[in-house]
């Protein structure tokens, strides 16, 4: 077994650290901890002259483990591993962050500081090396869906040189986009945008377009994922010149999908005329097998031979850009949807340039069910300008648009035009509209004049709320959109590491939001694909004593554990993120994780007593650095811990530290920004340990505390109660 040879530097940074640490005395102290055989301080650590005397004292002193002992770890970690990664594993060098959460916030914090240098001490003597690895990921993307967020992204990445699979289940591309008739705030054609679009997808070398497709299964991990998908016969082949003659002499008339089953189309038909790929299909449903189209197809296009096949793509990553549909207006019975002249909003689009609406009264309700408990408690964000412009669109043909809403939410620029549909005559009525009756009769609150009244129109246009189109197997929020890793951090990249989010999938967005999110995905798929990946070096281990219990893989956001009692688990190194709720929840302590229990355990054992506090890495850290960084003392008595996730926490922690400690704060994001979205599982670990605590009286001494990471004054309120709690309770 390796001689541990532990070497120690203890930083001054000038007077940061030295002004209430006694730094010769603690270098003295040092001294004397087992396994410590080199100490040395300097004035500052982080500067030029000081990485040179500490990468040349560890090799001179043959030192294997080191401790720097300066400020935070989210300030210099970096700097000293990679300063020492040459000589030493990057988990065996340690920081004790004695700025921060000890000098900075304390004044004489001698002893403080030599309690955080002996637990990183205490850490090192049960590290291990961590190995990082690297593959070359497949050079191509699947993006499926292709609306104005897959199109967007199919063409940034062919441009960026990756091949590019665009699957779509419908027969064109276009998505919801194709079916508007303009767009707000410029009122610019729709098609006249988007038709150049769908052309250069078309004809891009780099983009192979699939229509008519949807995946039916996604195997693998970010840089190596084998797709099936399955393509349906068009049974029409790229002879079409769309010359129609076919739809002419076809028999049968059916409800126009496209046009939101408000006109007739026919069995072989094209959904639109800029529709790409530009060719007809025959819709095997409907079709009564009598051929006449075949008779007047001169380019032999029409091939009722063709077959149903399925296809496997091997690709790098996966864009979603699935877009939305709207909620069910059936399910809204009392705002009148199935009457005649009742439309949903995107009803109403098509009709636009069909009716008549001139001196037609017409209301458009707004939150029609959005912000609503019954039905979608969310704003979905757009209702109020494409109503807006419906309105305006309405009143140029000759309508007279009431529109009656809770609140207009204009953000940005949009208030102009919110400003343009007033003055140019658009009548605003604020009040949720209660019923609409037979006869199209508005009941609604107006709760400016503070009444209940009613009106009669021609035509009423239902603002439904936007909900994900959302078909994939990905990590989904309450509401059922994709999850990203965080909505500000990282708000494109699902809990599925590979997998992205774009468009209206993960929330409701415009044509804007949804274009900037597929850039944004473009570019980070670019950045991962580019070149090598590098795995997350602290992913989970699953080890011999596993007893196939399957919980592992229960309780894993990420479905990075793949296996079946039979056959046994595995971690997906690719997929893993290291957060450590694996291993909190595994009943026999068969999933190996960093920090590994050894290494917890150590920590508490060496903490000197107080309050120890577990702070995740991502909020609650950052938390007690700003605390630091603003000198806002609290008692000397609270010692961090830093684990990557509140779910890393198990219940053996907790009650380990009750053995070393007189309380334990567990501190971490709020569970809506968990980075991991496993905190819950700590949450409810803890509540049952509380339970059984409070058996014993000793509930009170354990606590859970929710933070963002510029909570420093939260953070510095939550320890100085807890402290103060703990102290006057023991007398």
């Amino acid at each position: 077994m390796e001689e541990l040879r532990i070497g120690v530097f203890i930083c001054h940074c000038g007077l940061n650290i030295a002004g209430s640490v006694n730094v010769k005395a603690l270098v003295e102290s040092c001294k004397d901890v087992e396994d410590v055989v080199f100490v040395a301080d300097h004035r500052y650590l982080c500067s030029k002259d000081g990485q040179e005397f500490v990468y040349n004292k560890v090799k001179e002193e043959n030192l294997n483990r080191v401790v720097i002992a300066a400020c935070s770890p989210k300030m210099h970690e970096h700097t000293f591993k990679s300063l020492l990664s040459d000589v030493l594993n990057e988990n065996y060098v340690e920081i004790a962050n004695i700025r921060e959460q000890c000098s900075w916030v304390h004044t004489n914090a001698t002893d403080k500081a030599f309690d955080l240098i002996r637990m990183a001490i205490a850490r090192l003597r049960f590290a291990k090396p961590i190995e990082k690895r690297r593959f070359k990921p497949i050079q191509s993307v699947l993006v499926v869906g292709g609306g104005i967020a897959g199109i967007t992204t199919s063409l940034d990445l062919a441009k960026m040189g990756f091949d590019v699979y665009l699957v779509e289940k419908e027969p064109t591309i276009g998505g919801n986009m194709a079916k508007l008739e303009c767009i707000f705030p410029t009122m610019d054609c729709s098609m006249c945008v988007l038709s150049p679009l769908m052309s250069e997808v078309f004809n891009d070398p780099k983009i192979h377009v699939l229509t008519n497709t949807e995946v039916v299964g996604v195997e693998g991990h970010l840089g190596n994922f084998r797709v099936r998908v399955k393509r349906r016969a068009r049974f029409v082949n790229e002879n079409c010149t769309s010359c129609g003659l076919c739809s002419e002499v076809c028999p049968v008339e059916v409800p126009n999908e496209f046009d939101c089953n408000l006109s007739k189309r026919k069995a072989i038909y094209i959904p639109f005329p800029q529709a790409i790929p530009p060719y007809y299909i025959v819709d095997p449903f409907s079709c009564v097998g009598c051929k006449l189209c075949l008779s007047v197809c001169d380019p032999n296009a029409i091939d009722f031979t063709q077959k149903d096949e399925e296809l496997e793509i091997n690709v790098g990553a996966i864009v979603i850009a699935t877009g939305f549909k709207l909620y069910d207006g059936e399910r809204i019975k009392e705002l009148g949807y199935g009457l005649k002249g009742v439309f949903t909003s995107l009803e109403f689009e098509r009709l636009l340039s069909r009716l008549d609406l001139r001196g037609k009264r017409i209301a458009f309700v707004l939150c029609a069910g959005s912000r609503d408990e019954g039905h979608k408690r969310y704003c979905s964000g757009v209702c109020c300008m494409y109503s807006i412009k419906q309105a305006l669109m309405a009143k140029e043909r000759g309508a007279i648009p009431y529109v009656f809403y809770i609140d207009v939410r204009a953000l940005g620029k949009n208030e102009d035009f919110y400003r343009r549909a007033l003055r140019e005559g658009i009548v605003f009525v604020r009040g949720r509209v209660a019923e609409v009756r037979e006869g199209l009769k508005v009941k609604f609150e107006n709760t400016l004049l503070n009444k209940v009244d009613e009106m009669e129109f021609d035509y009423v246009v239902l603002a439904l709320p936007i909900v994900p189109n959302l078909p994939f197997d990905v990590p989904k929020d309450e509401f059922g959109f994709g999850l990203s890793i965080h909505p500000k951090l990282n708000p494109v990249e699902s809990f599925s590491r590979g997998i992205f989010l774009a468009g209206c999938c993960s929330s409701p967005k415009d044509i804007y939001e949804s274009i900037l999110s597929a850039h944004t995905c473009a570019i980070e798929v670019s950045k991962l694909l580019k070149g090598e990946i590098e795995l997350e070096a602290k992913f989970a281990r699953i080890k011999e004593n596993c007893i196939r219990c399957g919980i592992c893989k229960e309780v894993c956001v990420f479905n990075a554990i793949e296996g079946n009692v039979k056959d046994g688990y595995r971690v997906v190194e690719e997929v893993c993120r290291g957060c450590g709720n694996c291993s909190a929840e595994c009943p026999v302590n068969a999933i190996e994780v960093y920090p590994s229990d050894e290494e917890i355990f150590a920590r508490v054992e060496n903490c000197g007593g107080g309050v120890v506090g577990f702070l995740c890495d991502w909020c609650a850290y950052n938390a007690s650095d700003v605390a630091g960084r603003l000198k806002m003392s609290y008692p000397k008595e609270f010692k961090a811990i830093r684990v990557p996730c509140m779910a890393r926490v198990d219940v053996k922690h907790v009650l380990k530290a009750l053995q070393y400690a007189d309380g334990v704060l567990i501190m971490g994001c709020y569970v809506k920004d968990c980075h991991y979205s496993s905190n819950v599982h700590a949450l409810r670990r803890i509540d049952e340990l509380r339970k059984y605590l409070k058996k014993l009286g000793l509930e009170d001494r354990v606590e859970v505390v929710h933070l963002s990471s510029t909570e420093g004054e939260k953070f510095v309120k939550a320890v100085r109660e807890f402290v103060d709690r703990i102290y006057s309770r023991r007398g």
